[in-house]
């Protein structure tokens, strides 16, 4: 089919009758009449072109629309068909575009949601590390607070225990200065127990 331009066919429609026609029948004849009831065109042409359809210009404008209709109705109506299939191509592509856009953030998303709980993981086991590190340190602060404790009791009896022995050497030191003399039997048995007690006070001395 031959290219038509829009514009020379629409023009081809200026200077026409009033639409809607509508075909009027009756005994006597029948015509088309336009929407102020004027007749258009009846079954007598001569008549109609010479009595009724007016000045040259309304006649001109008639044919030609007459002439040109068979073809660019056809062939406008396919220029919207073509059109119209296309605008649904496009909506297609234009739709199938927006699916695989949409299917692709979907898989961004999850990836990002992946990925968030992967961190939230690795954070959740830091935590429980940290903790268990905490237990354990609390664990050995605690030992050693207890075992301070009892060095810290440990060493007070031993102080006592040293002060009772330096009491005791003191005690017989001085009986011994007494007791120097009555006699070399006196001095020995004095000198062994003073001997024992010094041995004593420096053991109980050096236990840790």
């Amino acid at each position: 089919m031959t290219e038509r331009n829009w514009q020379e066919d629409m023009n081809g429609c200026t200077g026409l009758p009033p639409t809607p026609w509508a075909w009027v029948s009756t005994e006597e004849a029948e015509w088309i009449e336009d929407s102020n009831q004027e007749i258009v065109i009846g079954s007598e042409d001569e008549y109609i072109f010479d009595d009724l359809l007016g000045p040259n210009v309304r006649k001109e404008a008639f044919m030609r629309f007459m002439i040109n209709a068979p073809e660019a109705l056809p062939y406008w109506l396919q220029q919207v068909m073509k059109l119209e299939k296309e605008l649904e191509e496009s909506e297609l592509v234009n739709w199938m575009r927006e699916c695989k856009l949409a299917t692709e953030r979907h898989a961004a998303a999850d990836r990002d949601r992946t990925g968030a709980y992967k961190a939230l993981e690795q954070a959740e086991r830091r935590k429980r590390i940290e903790e268990e590190k905490n237990e354990i340190l609390k664990n050995n602060i605690k030992v050693i607070s207890d075992n301070l404790k009892q060095a810290e009791s440990l060493i007070q009896q031993k102080d006592a225990e040293i002060a009772e022995l330096k009491r005791l050497a003191e005690f017989w030191e001085s009986q011994y200065s007494d007791a120097s003399t009555h006699g070399d039997e006196t001095e020995e048995r004095l000198n062994a127990e003073l001997n024992r007690l010094n041995s004593l006070l420096q053991d109980e001395g050096d236990t840790p």
